[in-house]
């Protein structure tokens, strides 16, 4: 199967430096190897919660955890002191929070919304996505229960916090259009495999929002 870059990963490219600094808060599922893979010459910070394992995702393995330049184990519900894990305001190129903050009780992931940003140097971005409400409404099994993804964030939930600190560049449904156009042959891949939630759905059903911001404040 043919993989391509990350959605997240192509939003943010283009407004890099040659050597980033980058801050991926919920860095499992392989995330440090495929910014890697993508992002060669980047130092990479990356924030797991210790021992966590979502229903629809995977622990890193050895590659992924020499990919990682520092590796914060925290649990963000805590309110962690950040700094005292050597992330520090005005620090990152970039910070990415992608299918994350859902995992978090609605007003702790609405302060890391207005918390995240301050990391980014002037002219860094910041790229967020979540679950939207179509996941609610589609004929797809989720596991949108309350326990494993518990803060529901529409579009303007995500765009106000950001807007002390950042200009807004894109905002919206995510639609990956190459996924979408390998669809045909991919999901049923996928499906034979047991995949569970293959990504083709986001893009089919339009059931994430994103926001790319950069920080101008």
């Amino acid at each position: 199967m043919i993989a391509f870059k990350p959605y997240r990963l192509r939003k943010i490219a283009s407004h890099l430096p040659i050597t980033p600094i980058i801050l991926e808060v919920g860095a499992g599922f392989h995330s440090p190897s495929i910014t890697r893979k993508y992002i060669p010459h980047c130092v990479y910070y990356g924030i797991e919660k210790p021992g966590y394992e979502g229903i629809n995702s995977t622990p890193n393995t050895r590659d992924d955890l020499d990919c990682i330049d520092r590796h914060i184990l925290t649990d963000l519900e805590q309110w962690p002191n950040l700094e005292e894990h050597g992330v520090r305001e005005k620090m990152f190129d970039a910070v990415i929070a992608a299918n994350t903050l859902e995992h978090l009780a609605p007003a702790t992931a609405k302060f890391y919304l207005t918390r995240l940003p301050q990391f980014l140097k002037l002219g860094g971005v910041f790229y967020v996505e979540v679950p939207s409400h179509r996941v609610f409404k589609c004929w797809l099994p989720s596991n949108y229960d309350g326990i494993e993804h518990r803060a529901f964030l529409d579009l303007a939930d995500l765009i106000n916090p950001i807007l002390s600190t950042c200009e807004i560049l894109e905002a919206g449904t995510r639609r990956d259009w190459r996924n979408i156009l390998r669809s045909p042959l991919s999901l049923p891949v996928k499906l034979a495999f047991m995949s569970s939630y293959p990504t083709e759905y986001t893009d089919l059903l339009g059931l994430s929002y994103y926001v790319l911001a950069k920080r101008n404040r």
